[in-house]
């Protein structure tokens, strides 16, 4: 029921901080264990009947930023292509190679 007059003074409400200093965020993104595409993995794309590869994601570099936004968040598609979608994978600088057309050896 409503009361007739307001009352005197304000009523102090119960206050209490949740944490004493605010929580840190972690120190590290997370490195899946695994940094290597599965090579056999396709995945339909949205809008085409077509299916792709963890490659077709930064095939195209003006569109591979859309790209691993609209698939990166596929938990298979994240989870089949790590070193595509997951930033914490870093190509390993001490990797050599030589090209098959020229004979160069070349690395990451």
């Amino acid at each position: 029921a409503p009361v007739a007059a307001p009352v005197a003074a304000p009523v102090a409400a119960p206050v209490t901080t949740p944490v004493t200093t605010p929580v840190a965020a972690p120190v590290s993104i997370p490195v899946p264990s695994n940094c290597s595409d599965d090579c056999d993995f396709t995945f339909p794309l949205d809008f085409f009947a077509l299916d792709k590869g963890c490659s077709w994601l930064t095939k195209n570099t003006k569109k591979a930023n859309a790209r691993k936004n609209r698939y990166c968040v596929k938990p298979e598609i994240v989870s089949a292509c790590p070193a595509t979608c997951s930033s914490a994978c870093t190509n390993d600088a001490s990797f050599e190679f030589t090209t098959y057309w020229t004979g160069v050896d070349v690395n990451c």
